[in-house]
């Protein structure tokens, strides 16, 4: 069926075609075709599964759930769009999060090409959206991407999907839409100035205010997982889109631009599959201004890693990784066929902590070699890990892999197969289990999220342990690049102190209260008697954190602070052909007005003109009381710090 469907539906005209659109042009004179580019319309396309929280909330609904007070709300935006539209010849509009009638009001304009970008869950309103377009709009072509484009191709006869959609991209879509499009497939790939992302605590700060950076390094995966989409989706193949200097560039720059950048996420399935190309990425941030101070997040595989060979962790430490998210899926994985897991996970983990590298561990419940006798050996294997986060989920079979197909054959995916429960932590869209129930697996990744905040307390305190590893063993080490990896380190450990008296009166139990109180103890002696305003601070989060739990208990609710909605936001690409090289490839403009946003931002920017002048006075008073050159510095950094993260937001 997929072959059928990439004959009936993908048809892609040769470099001399008008782009398939008739000859019609922008209608400024350019002759290329009017592109319009959008996200599933919200919240249509952003039904809440598991948490009840929003779906674009990677923070809680996947990587500190159940973690009390010191749940993370988080936020990465549909990157897409930004890959395809700043690598068209010519301009291109992107609707992220459109309300129905943004994006309504936006296809009456009459666009040649209508790209929509989905998720298996969000095929049913994507299909609202098919049909939208097809009214309003009838010469239009429609092409459909992403892994919910895979689902369709596996789940929809051409014949029905015709009427709704008339290309579906399976596979990269830059070079797609340019053939589709009529231009050079060939022409050069730049991917820059992604929108940011970050994580917030509700109740201390309601907005996030976007922290940190994102940069598209390669798409695919070699390996083959049965229940893995990007498998399918790229043949098995990795596709590198950006070769290691550009990487290393687009990081530092991130840094430069905004002193605010805590880390940058470097979107690829496997980074460290080709250690050749991450080593190469390291020379060139080392050889930077920043250096290694210039920190990434990657994700990455066990076996992958145990290619490395001798001297792995000072190797991997020295090309700038900071944090890694690493699929641990089973500890049974590798026995079970899973290459991918081949080796030894607790070295993996331990060595990479040791090293000053976070981890985000993903485990999967619901394998048919899960029994009632073994799952809970197999949770208690991943939580003993100490992943500084998690991401706990349901066994899926996502339509498109050969898990799919497989129980499938052997009757166990429902013929009224739910599209909306097609996700980590929808029940696996209503796939019958071997051995267990849906809401027992479902009861089972609660229950590890529980178990890991009673084991190890918060992730964010996790995080400040593995942090004052990576400083001590950086100061440590002789090497002069590693020196300045140190100072990411240290940042880091400031920037998490202020939340350690909260975390310790907070804490579960009295395990993990003893843990933060030698975790305090570890501070002091690492780096010193805290700065005035780091004790100022801590006292504020303290009397916050407080609060909410006060508001908790009086509403009975969770969560106190309701997370807003995504933003509706419009981005206008130039094209590559009259964009500037090294400026922000796209006009940003939101397409409502947030008061609410506005009473945060102004709030915000009152708290940050206080916060200076405390700060300075801080700086002061320290600077009578510590009479050493050393201890001045010391709090002058933090000082800085401070001052960092107290600028206005406009």
């Amino acid at each position: 069926m997929l072959a059928g469907m990439n004959r009936s539906l993908n048809r892609r005209p040769d470099s001399s075609s008008d782009g398939g659109n008739g000859g019609k042009g922008n209608g400024n004179g350019s002759g290329a075709p009017r592109v319009l580019l959008s996200s599933p319309w919200f919240p249509e396309g952003y039904k809440s599964q598991a948490w009840d929280n929003p779906v674009t909330d990677f923070g809680d609904l996947q990587f500190t759930g159940h973690q009390d007070l010191f749940v993370l709300h988080g936020h990465m935006h549909e990157l897409f769009a930004h890959v395809i539209g700043q690598n068209l010849r010519g301009p291109s509009v992107y609707l992220e999060y459109p309300r129905k009638e943004h994006f309504l009001a936006e296809v009456r304009k009459g666009y040649d090409f209508v790209g929509i970008h989905l998720f298996y869950n969000q095929v049913e309103a994507t299909f609202d959206m098919c049909r939208a377009v097809r009214e309003l709009s009838p010469h239009s072509k429609i092409v459909l991407g992403g892994y919910g484009a895979l689902g369709i191709a596996e789940m929809v006869p051409p014949g029905e999907l015709k009427p709704l959609a008339d290309y579906l991209c399976l596979g990269e879509g830059i070079g797609f839409m340019r053939k589709l499009l009529g231009e050079p497939a060939d022409a050069p790939i730049e991917i820059s100035h992604m929108p940011r992302g970050g994580v917030t605590l509700p109740w201390q700060k309601r907005y996030i205010t976007n922290e940190m950076g994102v940069v598209v390094a390669s798409l695919g995966c070699p390996y083959g997982c049965d229940f893995c989409g990007t498998t399918k989706m790229f043949n098995r193949r990795r596709l590198v889109l950006v070769p290691p200097r550009k990487l290393a560039a687009e990081i530092v720059r991130i840094y430069e631009e905004d002193p605010r950048t805590m880390l940058v996420a470097v979107y690829e399935e496997d980074s460290f599959l080709d250690h050749e190309y991450l080593e190469e990425v390291g020379e060139h941030l080392r050889a930077s201004g920043p250096g290694l101070a210039a920190a990434f997040w990657v994700l990455g595989g066990i076996k992958s890693i145990h290619q490395w060979g001798e001297d792995r962790w000072r190797r991997i430490a020295r090309t700038g990784v900071a944090s890694a998210f690493l699929g641990v899926e089973s500890k049974f994985a590798e026995a079970e066929g899973y290459v991918k897991r081949a080796g030894d996970t607790r070295e993996v983990f331990d060595q990479l902590h040791a090293h000053g590298i976070t981890t985000t561990g993903a485990w999967v419940c619901g394998w048919d070699f899960h029994t009632r006798e073994n799952v809970q050996e197999d949770l208690a294997f991943f939580l003993s890990l100490k992943p500084t986060m998690h991401q706990l989920t349901t066994l899926c079979p996502f339509p498109g892999t050969d898990l799919f197909r497989r129980l499938r054959k052997e009757g166990r995916v429902p013929e009224n197969l739910r599209w909306q429960d097609l996700s980590f932590f929808g029940a696996g869209g209503g796939v019958k289990y071997k051995n267990f129930e849906a809401h027992e697996i479902m009861e089972l990744v609660h229950s590890g999220y529980r178990k890991s905040y009673e084991l190890w307390g918060p992730s964010l305190m996790r995080t400040l342990e593995v942090a004052l590893n990576g400083y001590e063993w950086c100061r440590a080490s002789g090497d002069q690049d590693l020196y300045k990896k140190a100072n990411f380190h240290r940042r880091q450990i400031l920037q998490m102190y202020p939340l350690l008296p909260t975390a310790i009166e907070f804490a579960p139990n009295g395990f993990v209260r003893r843990w933060l109180r030698e975790l305090d103890a570890r501070y002091r002696r690492v780096i010193g008697e805290p700065a005035s305003i780091h004790k100022v601070m801590a006292a504020l989060v303290l009397e916050k954190a407080r609060h909410e739990r006060k508001q908790r208990q009086a509403s009975g609710r969770d969560r106190h602070v309701q997370i807003p909605d995504p933003r509706a936001v419009r981005y206008d690409f130039a094209g590559y052909a009259t964009a500037r090289p090294g400026e922000r490839p796209y006009v940003q403009s939101f397409l409502e007005h947030d008061r609410s946003w506005e009473r945060f931002r102004r709030a915000h920017n009152a708290g940050a003109r206080v916060t200076s002048v405390v700060n300075e006075a801080a700086r002061l008073y320290d600077h009578l009381r510590r009479r050493t050159r050393p201890d001045r510095e010391a709090v002058d950094e933090a000082a800085r710090l401070i001052a960092t993260f107290s600028v206005p937001l406009t």
